[in-house]
């Protein structure tokens, strides 16, 4: 009797300890929006900073949806995003206004890709063609240890005129001058159009390669001989090349100061130009995680945001009425944030 009276007992403390434990759970669950809300509480002077947020999130739900939705969604999602920031400013509390106006910010993402998608849009080559004969203007130049690789605007003619894309990038294999952008050459060429990813969810160059007009890849039999130009440039035109002009005479001034693979790395810090750089420092960056550093996707992203900022901070502080009265610290965030968006 005594044992089985043991026995009872140690089952009901386990069973007590059980519903215990579940009330605790539940409680805790219960508690989760009442700590969401108090911790928005206390950062209620930050709110706006998710705007930027707010705004890459509606981006980035176009871009995961399993179909393309119709141009009209762009013009509509404007319209919902006026709507909800007109609401968010006739709402008397500060979190409903948050939450309107971070939903207009995701709307107007999303219309914005929308949007994007559709000004960007250009040919893209269906099927491999060549070796054919272009005359083309050079956009963009890099040496290559090969060679060089090449962003041109080919003027096709004939029965390539309906088809060509807007923009070809071909790799010139042949050691030769590197053509500078602005320039005008006749080229040798394959074309084929841009390569799928090669897994299921790994780097998509097609897309990158849609977002910056170009339509078809390939490569060129031996190399590109200069021809007169073919018409005039536009101001955007020449600008282009102009900044293009200053980032090859950056990347070689850093190199001749910075001599060996330091003054490649910086370069490609500075400029973006990762031409050259040593097999064994990019498996360094990789192994270390730090191959997105030699990209744009982080430190210059980084310094473009940090530019604003401090561009737009002091215009605002130029007006006292305004730097007295207003977070204008806040205000230029908020832009830092919307440029790397």
């Amino acid at each position: 009797m005594a044992i089985w009276h043991a026995g009872g007992s140690a089952g009901a403390v386990r069973s007590g300890d059980l519903i215990a434990a579940t009330r605790r759970g539940i409680a805790k669950i219960v508690a989760i929006p009442r700590i969401i809300r108090d911790s928005a509480r206390s950062e209620r002077t930050r709110w706006s900073l998710w705007v930027p947020v707010a705004l890459a999130a509606g981006a980035g739900a176009y871009f995961t949806l399993p179909f393309e939705p119709a141009l009209a969604w762009a013009p509509a999602a404007v319209a919902v995003a006026l709507a909800l920031g007109g609401l968010a400013t006739a709402a008397e509390g500060q979190g409903a206004r948050t939450a309107l106006a971070l939903i207009a910010a995701f709307t107007l993402g999303f219309g914005a890709a929308r949007w994007r998608t559709e000004m960007v849009a250009a040919p893209v080559l269906t099927h491999r063609i060549g070796p054919v004969h272009l005359n083309a203007r050079v956009v963009q130049s890099e040496p290559r240890g090969y060679g060089s690789r090449l962003i041109l605007e080919p003027v096709a003619a004939g029965r390539l005129a309906a088809a060509m894309p807007k923009r070809i990038r071909l790799t010139v294999r042949a050691h030769s001058a590197v053509p500078a952008p602005g320039s005008w050459v006749h080229v040798l060429a394959i074309l084929m159009p841009p390569p799928a990813p090669s897994l299921p969810g790994d780097y998509d160059f097609g897309r990158w390669a849609y977002y910056q007009q170009i339509g078809a890849v390939g490569y060129l039999y031996g190399k590109p001989k200069p021809i007169t130009a073919l018409r005039a440039e536009t101001w955007s035109e020449r600008a282009r090349s102009g900044l293009e002009h200053l980032r090859t005479q950056m990347t070689e001034h850093i190199r001749a100061i910075i001599p060996g693979h330091e003054g490649v790395i910086s370069a490609a810090l500075i400029t973006g130009e990762r031409a050259d750089i040593d097999p064994d420092d990019q498996t360094a960056f990789r192994d270390s995680g730090l191959m997105h550093v030699l990209s744009i996707s982080g430190l210059h992203l980084a310094l473009a945001g940090g530019v604003f900022f401090w561009v737009i901070r002091a215009l605002f502080a130029l007006f006292p009425s305004i730097v007295l009265n207003h977070p204008i610290k806040k205000w230029a965030s908020i832009s830092g944030g919307i440029d790397l968006c």
